[in-house]
This record gives structure tokens, sequence and C-alpha cells, in this order.
């Protein structure tokens, strides 16, 4: 299993559907790229 950290290499995982098995987010986290993964992830 490998380990993807940062909110911009997350989203560019999600968007080439890549599998992934968890997404951890920080309480609070705000901006476009979260609000973005958010979109993704549902």
């Amino acid at each position: 299993m490998s380990k993807i950290f940062g909110r911009n290499p997350v989203a560019e995982a999600l968007e080439s559907k890549q599998a992934i098995d968890k997404i951890y987010l920080q309480t609070g986290s705000q901006g476009a790229v979260i609000q973005k993964i958010y979109r993704m992830e549902t």
C-alpha cells in the first residue's frame, strides 16, 4: 500500500481514477482543492 500526501497529489490521484482505500483530511481544512476532493470522493 502506498501513501499519498498533500491536497494536490490526492486530487490528482482521484482524477486519474487510481484505487484509493482511505482519504484523511485535517479537520477545518478549506480551499478550492479540498472542496474538489470532497466532490470527487462522493
